[in-house]
């Protein structure tokens, strides 16, 4: 006896797109999306992303995942109606002199995949952004910061920012009433199995939920469900940090900016949002069973503010530092890419996690694949995603993407 055809662990973007999807797609089972929080709540890693969408990618499956999940998402905002502030403002990656060659070469395989993007001179790029800093930089910066001298960019004009919160709570808010049922607050804490097949779900409350499915997208937590029926996800959760600032360049509306150290910038309504990966950062700490995250003023000051202040020098007298946050990204280990698709072994273990940052990029795509997989048994819509199964770290076939940031 079932209580429901599928559970989904996981209310953020990816299992909020794995539900959507099934019902949209016309699965008929019962389906219960089950969260430790609540949908988007003050620890989730979709709420608390920098939000940003792009298609400029190096591999062919992230290439055909994000320029899906675009179109998706500006389907849902123009004729959907949902309030999920797409915002198609570009994504513009600057590149030193050492990287140029690579970029551009990188960038005409990426016009072949159908992405909509520009190779700019650095004359384009000053007309795009005027106050940039095209001047060779001063030689001590340039050592302490290891900031090098820019030769170029590339920009996608499909790429830009979406409002996280909005859109998982949207995208889950239309599953809902559409008959998918939510249970939140509600931590699962053992995977029933028996042999080798699915069975259920027991939780922290002490219930039984019984059912033949189950996906995996607990984000920074997909590890803890795997080792629950003894499968090692290599999924780790990373702290990132984000910042927000006043901006003097008002009226200005600025694309996604990334910069060739990393460090990125970004229009948040009338102010700036900057962020960059700390490569040093350790594993996520766990106390009572929660990642903790965490954020610095010092971190924003010393290792993305020089950066910027280099190449934008009007932000020394017109800038201050309004908020910071920290959120959790689910880093997979071993390719930073996504995990999409049924476990070879253990027939109802559905994963969609591991996402390294490119959740919100790839969400949607992700959750149409899934449910292909459950309806239809094959990746029919994408058949690209094939590459990012669970068995490739196995069979020694991980998918090197060369754009992480």
């Amino acid at each position: 006896m079932k209580d429901y055809d599928a559970i989904i662990i996981g209310a953020g973007i990816a299992g909020s797109c794995v539900a959507y999807n099934l019902i949209r797609d016309g699965y008929k089972g019962k389906v219960l999306v089950i969260d430790r929080d609540v949908p988007a709540g003050e620890k989730s890693s979709t709420a608390l992303s920098a939000g940003g969408f792009r298609n400029l990618w190096t591999t062919e499956p992230n290439m055909k995942l994000s320029t899906f999940s675009i179109k998706e998402y500006e389907k849902l905002q123009k004729e959907e109606k949902m309030n999920i502030g797409f915002d198609k403002a570009g994504y513009l990656f600057l590149k030193n002199k050492k990287q140029w060659k690579e970029a551009k070469k990188i960038a005409k395989t990426q016009k072949k995949n159908g992405v909509n993007l520009d190779i700019l001179t650095l004359k384009e790029v000053s007309k795009l952004i005027p106050d940039l800093n095209l001047k060779k930089v001063d030689k001590e910066i340039k050592e302490f910061f290891g900031i090098e001298d820019l030769a170029g960019g590339i920009i996608g004009h499909d790429c830009g920012f979406i409002d996280g919160y909005l859109l998982s709570t949207s995208i889950l808010g239309k599953a809902k009433q559409e008959g998918i049922s939510l249970k939140v607050n509600a931590e699962v804490t053992e995977i029933i199995k028996k042999d080798n097949t699915i069975e259920g779900i027991k939780t922290k409350q002490g219930e039984t939920i019984l059912s033949p499915v189950i996906i995996n997208a607990a984000g920074p937590y997909a590890a803890k469900i795997g080792a629950m029926i003894g499968v090692e996800i290599p999924v780790v959760p990373i702290n990132r940090q984000l910042f927000v600032a006043t901006s003097p360049y008002k009226g200005t509306k600025f694309p996604m900016i990334v910069l060739d150290n990393g460090a990125y910038m970004r229009s948040e309504l009338e102010d700036l949002l900057f962020g960059r990966a700390n490569k040093d950062e350790p594993v996520a700490k766990e106390v009572n069973g929660q990642f903790l995250m965490h954020s610095d003023k010092n971190y924003f000051m010393e290792h993305i503010y020089p950066y910027f202040l280099a190449r934008l020098p009007a932000l020394e007298k017109g800038m201050s530092l309004k908020s910071k946050w920290g959120g959790l990204y689910e880093v997979n280990t071993e390719d930073h890419n996504a995990i999409i698709g049924q476990h070879p072994d253990i027939k109802g273990f559905y994963m969609c996690c591991g996402f390294s940052g490119h959740g919100i990029m790839e969400g949607f795509a992700a959750g149409k694949c899934i449910s292909d997989l459950i309806i239809k048994g094959d990746y029919v819509t994408l058949p690209e995603v094939k590459q990012l199964r669970y068995e490739r770290f196995k069979e020694g076939q991980l998918i090197k993407e060369l754009e992480v940031i």
